[in-house]
This record gives structure tokens, sequence and C-alpha cells, in this order.
């Protein structure tokens, strides 16, 4: 099951995914983005782990 948890004060949404398996229960994060939950951010984002900035003070 996929479900999605908003972080308010960061204004993140963190994409979960729960499963049981042979009366285990496994909880993991695959993936995240910026602003409030949406359907499609999070079929978009899932399984995306990293995120990319272009940093001003970095370019030459």
């Amino acid at each position: 099951m996929i479900y999605t948890i908003y972080a308010r004060e960061n204004d993140m949404t963190f994409i979960m995914e729960k499963e049981v398996v042979e009366q285990k229960e496994y909880l993991s994060v695959v993936g995240f983005y910026f602003g409030e939950p949406n359907e499609a951010d999070t079929k978009e984002y899932t399984n995306s782990l990293t995120a990319e900035f272009e940093v001003e003070h970095l370019r030459k």
C-alpha cells in the first residue's frame, strides 16, 4: 500500500510504502517531494529518492 505523509513545517510530502509479508510488517520511504500531497506528484516521485538543485554560488 502506498500513502503519503505531509510535514507541514517543512512543506514536504513523504511517500510511504507499507507491506505485510509472512506476519512481518515493513514500512519504507519510497520518495518525497516539496509541497502538499497530490496524486500526480505522488505518482511521479515514487521511487525517486534524490532531489536535484541548481546552486547559484557553485556556478562559475
